[in-house]
């Protein structure tokens, strides 16, 4: 029985329009930004949220992801209010530690030191578990469209509210953090108030619940100990760079960060559409009656993505110049660079939880250990041995390209779907990408950036448009013969 059926696909499209709505907002919010903020404000802002992040990235200790899991609705509410409880406290912990450090530290990156932002600190981190834990509830109830509304919500609301606080806060950093809390607190807000009045919101006996919380406490200790250390280790790997401009150059950092943060919204798109839905399939149905979807999937998007992915590396530098203003120009060839990286990522960012239904956490922690630490290593011997960035972004971008190909590979290989399938992924990348590279960037020479921007351009739509017609043809015949 096929899984690309009426109901996935309502449910992924549902997904998708819900946070392209968040996306379009982020999109239309950032030249707004880079008009308020220089590369320094927003390079200390985003050391800030990326110190959050990795504190965010333990706040459950792993137990959200483990929500999904059980048969029983009851015993979901009470791994919920486990990982609540565990945000909490974990929120608090960060906020104290926030507190510790020397204010001179702080200072030298550009992050405020009083009282109150250490404690929007605690706030921020306990909030960005608790909306996971409120996503992982909606995924488990089967709730996929108010989730991705509130998801757009907390993602719109973060630039929106950075927009509207510069008008209130005199110093920047400061506007930013301020505007990038209140996103997030209106994002849990709105999915708190949908579950409640959805009737699909938890409940516990009282009688029993400190027993049953210890018990599902041990029987998902696996997460504690493996998702968490590898949670915390990929976060802190993401965030290293900007950590470590940071703390020598904040203009470097701002011009990193709205470059990642670009080429990251269609990797968020599809993420957000597809995997919560493919994890509830995933933990309900074989694997091995999954393959062939899963590989026709995978080939659309490759048709889909490298034309427009090879235009984006040739128009970048302009297109940041035009959007954002002169002064983030450089930031266009930093996510040129990046996108490499993305392509991967957005083709097996989808499945990771395939390594929670198989059990397999083990070996997905010591995959993501390993390439941490030589991100970390590599990473780090490029910027002692070079101040340009652009050689350290290269080197990052490098270890990322083949760690989310190799991490696509184990997908394939615990599924155990055939291996012949992910190299076809992997030359259709390779050979359509140099196809489309030689073809736009030949056409430059010969007629300019311009003509050659406006004919790609029109090339890249009309392939984009055949690829869906092609996709949807095939499902309508699905449907025909009964492969529902």
């Amino acid at each position: 029985m096929s899984f690309v059926n009426r109901i996935f696909v309502k449910r992924v499209a549902g997904l998708f329009w819900a946070r392209v709505i968040g996306a379009f907002i982020v999109l239309v919010s950032a030249p707004i930004l880079t008009r308020i903020y220089t590369p320094n404000d927003y390079g200390g802002w985003v050391v800030w949220f990326s110190f959050s992040l990795v504190f965010a990235s333990i706040s459950s200790l792993g137990y959200a992801q483990s929500i999904v899991l059980p048969r029983l609705h009851r015993a979901g509410s009470i791994l919920f209010l486990l990982s609540l409880m565990i945000c909490v406290a974990v929120g608090t912990f960060a906020g104290l530690l926030y507190w510790l450090v020397p204010s001179f530290l702080l200072n030298k990156i550009g992050v405020p030191d009083t009282l109150i932002w250490g404690a929007g600190f605690a706030g921020m981190v306990s909030l960005m578990g608790v909306s996971e834990c409120l996503g992982a509830w909606c995924v488990r109830r089967e709730q996929f469209y108010g989730f991705a509304i509130m998801q757009g919500v907390a993602a719109a609301g973060i630039p929106v509210g950075q927009i509207a606080c510069s008008y209130f806060i005199d110093m920047p950093s400061q506007a930013l953090i301020a505007g990038a809390i209140l996103g997030q607190v209106t994002g849990v807000l709105g999915l708190t108030f949908y579950i409640f009045q959805s009737g699909y919101r938890p409940h516990w006996r009282q009688e029993t619940l400190r027993r049953r919380i210890i018990a599902l406490a041990k029987c998902y200790n696996a997460y504690p100990f493996f998702i968490v250390p590898y949670n915390l280790i990929g976060t802190f790997r993401d965030r290293f760079i900007y950590l470590l401009l940071g703390a020598v150059n904040s203009g470097a950092a701002g011009l990193y960060g709205i470059a990642a943060r670009m080429i990251n919204v269609p990797n968020n798109l599809v993420a957000s559409s597809l995997k919560p839905v493919f994890y509830q399939i995933a933990a309900t149905r074989d694997l091995d009656q999954l393959e062939s979807e899963v590989l026709g999937l995978l080939k659309a998007a490759v048709r889909l993505m490298v034309p427009i992915w090879a235009l984006f590396v040739f128009s970048s530098q302009p297109l940041f110049s035009v959007v954002f203003g002169e002064e983030w120009r450089v930031a266009g060839l930093y996510a040129a660079i990046l996108s490499f990286a993305a392509i991967p990522h957005i083709l097996g960012n989808w499945m990771d939880r395939i390594f929670d239904v198989t059990g397999n956490q083990k070996l997905v922690f010591h995959l993501e250990a390993f390439f941490s630490m030589l991100t970390i290593l590599l990473v780090t011997m490029a910027a002692m041995l070079t101040d340009e960035l652009f050689y350290i972004v290269c080197v990052q971008t490098t270890v990322f390209f083949v760690y989310y190909f190799v991490y696509l590979y184990k997908i394939f290989r615990i599924a155990n779907y055939e291996i012949k399938g992910f190299f076809g992924i992997l030359s259709n990348v390779v050979l359509g990408g140099t196809f489309w590279f030689t073809v736009i960037f030949g056409l430059e020479n010969l007629l300019g950036f311009v003509n050659t921007f406006l004919i790609a351009g029109a090339v890249v739509i009309a392939s984009t448009v055949l690829v869906l017609r092609s996709e949807y043809s095939n499902f309508q015949r699905a449907r025909l013969n009964g492969v529902e």
